[in-house]
């Protein structure tokens, strides 16, 4: 019995490789379906040494989990099936720009640019299958740039440090008339 979605109740899930592999042991996967992405769980029901049932669970991989992706790494995400945008965390028209342009790109990183700005994107495969989903990982290109100029100021702040150090060390040292301390 297939309680949820109805692309779950049409779909030939004893076809899924998790599923075959879910008899032996708790497994998971990403599923694809036609409106959504699912992280799915399965675990064999055993009764003697027979599985007579699985138990299945799946989330949907969208907005909220990618916008928790978004606020803990700084990054904006995107799932997309083939060319659609199944779901994203984009705030503003620029990130769905620059998602679209994410959806033509083969699997890697690269840089890209849109009207707005310029930012590094990783695209990766959900899953192993052909027509499984894809994630798009968004970077502004100037958020590295301002990282960048904090770490030189960090870099510089030992030695400014060291030199008022050495400076009050030498104001503060006693001094005798006519000589040396």
């Amino acid at each position: 019995m297939v309680s949820g979605t109805a692309a779950l109740r049409d779909a030939d899930l004893g076809a899924s490789q998790a599923v075959k592999e879910a008899y032996l042991r708790p497994t998971s996967d990403v599923w694809t379906l036609p409106d959504q992405v699912q992280v799915i769980a399965l675990a064999p029901i055993r009764s003697r040494d027979q599985v007579p049932a699985l138990l299945v669970k799946g989330m949907p991989l969208g907005k909220p989990q990618l916008t928790t992706v978004e606020r803990t790494l700084g990054v904006a995400g995107a799932v997309f099936v083939g060319d659609k945008i199944t779901a994203s965390n984009a705030q503003t028209p620029d990130l769905d720009d620059a998602f679209r342009i994410a959806t033509r790109l083969v699997d890697g990183t690269q840089e890209i640019a849109t009207a707005q700005g310029q930012y590094l994107v990783r695209v990766a495969r959900a899953s192993d299958a052909a027509t499984g989903a894809r994630v798009a990982w968004l970077v502004p290109l100037h958020q590295h740039a301002e990282r960048a100029r904090a770490l030189r100021l960090l870099l510089w702040c030992p030695l400014l440090l060291g030199a008022v150090m050495f400076l009050l060390l030498m104001l503060n040292l006693p001094r005798t008339p006519g000589g040396r301390a």
